[in-house]
C-alpha cells in the first residue's frame, strides 16, 4: 500500500457522486487489502493504478 499523502504536498478537495453499487465495489476492494485504507486513500490508489502511476 502506498503511503498516505506527503506532508509537504499540496492537496485539493474533490466531490464525486457515484452509484451505491460503485461505492460497494470500492468498499469491497478496501476490505480485501492487508491494511484497510481510508476510503479516500483507496480511491487515490485505485485511480493511480488506472492511470498507470507506479508507487
Amino acid at each position: 500500500m502506498r503511503p498516505k499523502l506527503e506532508a509537504d504536498s499540496e492537496t485539493g478537495r474533490i466531490q464525486i457522486v457515484a452509484p451505491a453499487s460503485w461505492l460497494a465495489r470500492v468498499e469491497e476492494w478496501r476490505r480485501s487489502q492487508p491494511k484497510i485504507p481510508s476510503r479516500s486513500e483507496a480511491i487515490r490508489v485505485l485511480v493511480d493504478q488506472a492511470l498507470g502511476v507506479t508507487g
